[in-house]
């Protein structure tokens, strides 16, 4: 498999394997996926909540707008 990352990207993995925090270029791009993968699992972990919300009968017949204007008279 090849990637082409750029100047940037190159240059900055390069710093990092010659600072010493990691061994190669393969393990920054190890680290940069794994990130990615526990970013992404958020995400999802968060849309579903989300979704799950949106469906729950605890919402009912919510105004975002009265809901806005009881906040503005009770703190405002």
């Amino acid at each position: 498999m090849e990637v082409v990352l750029g100047t940037h990207y190159s240059e900055f993995m390069a710093n990092v394997v010659k600072s010493g925090k990691y061994g190669s270029i393969n393990d920054v791009v190890r680290k940069a996926i794994l990130l990615l993968e526990m970013e992404e699992k958020k995400v999802n972990k968060l849309c579903d909540e989300l979704t799950a919300g949106e469906v729950s009968p605890m919402t009912g017949d919510f105004d975002a707008q009265d809901f806005l204007e009881q906040i503005h008279k009770k703190y405002l």
